[in-house]
């Protein structure tokens, strides 16, 4: 009897072992740039783990430069949590804070994603938060429970945009318009040396038909 007590104490340990393993009780403690150790708060630890879940797909940004995106707020809106970093806007669905499960959080899929770089302004009407948009007609919405926070949402996102809309495209993004420009270079080069010896060869040919000859440099 004693040792099947023993072995039920066994197996359940082992089941909770697991448990703990797959599925954490909360997310990690978010610890802001300041580092400065604050009460756990549980959106702020949410959000900060969706944007290492959903890493920004964007090529231009090297490895190292997404490794030093930074969390800084979020705006909870009728529409879904909007996530801010110094990077980028990410908003997400409600479900995105009730998910402790790393791979059930990736699941639940961005609704939008748009870099610093390619936020021009935002406005609003009524309770409806507009996010204007560089080189595009599409400008996405979020809707609050009134005017007055979509009002506060805009004042706190123009004084974001101030801090961080300077941040562009990465290290990467620069190369790959260096390597590009010099390929367009190399290629006006060569497609001008083309266009000289084909001028070259049909002299030569006409002069061949011709049978004249042409005298060398320095003589008329």
């Amino acid at each position: 009897a004693a040792s099947q007590i023993l072995q039920g104490i066994g197996n359940t340990a082992t089941v909770c072992d697991e448990v703990f393993e797959n599925e954490r009780a909360r997310f990690p403690r978010y610890i802001g740039p300041s580092r400065i150790l604050r009460p756990y708060n549980a959106k702020d630890a949410a959000m900060a783990a969706s944007l290492r879940v959903h890493e920004i797909e964007d090529l231009a940004f090297s490895k190292e430069e997404k490794s030093k995106e930074v969390y800084i707020r979020m705006f909870e809106a009728q529409t879904g949590n909007l996530v801010v970093s110094n990077l980028r806007l990410m908003l997400l669905p409600d479900s995105s804070l009730l998910e402790t499960s790393e791979a059930k959080r990736r699941l639940v899929k961005p609704i939008l994603t748009m870099l610093w770089e390619d936020v021009k302004g935002f406005n609003y009407i009524a309770n409806n938060l507009i996010i204007q948009a560089n080189n595009t007609g599409d400008h996405p919405q979020l809707k609050f429970s009134t005017e007055a926070k979509a009002s506060r949402a805009k004042q706190k996102l123009e004084k974001l945009q101030g801090e961080f809309g300077s941040n562009k495209r990465g290290k990467i993004a620069g190369a790959i318009t260096s390597v590009a420009k010099g390929l367009r270079i190399k290629i006006n080069m060569f497609g001008s040396s083309a266009s000289e010896m084909s001028g070259s060869k049909a002299v030569s040919q006409a002069d061949e038909e011709t049978g004249e000859q042409q005298p060398p440099p320095g003589i008329a």
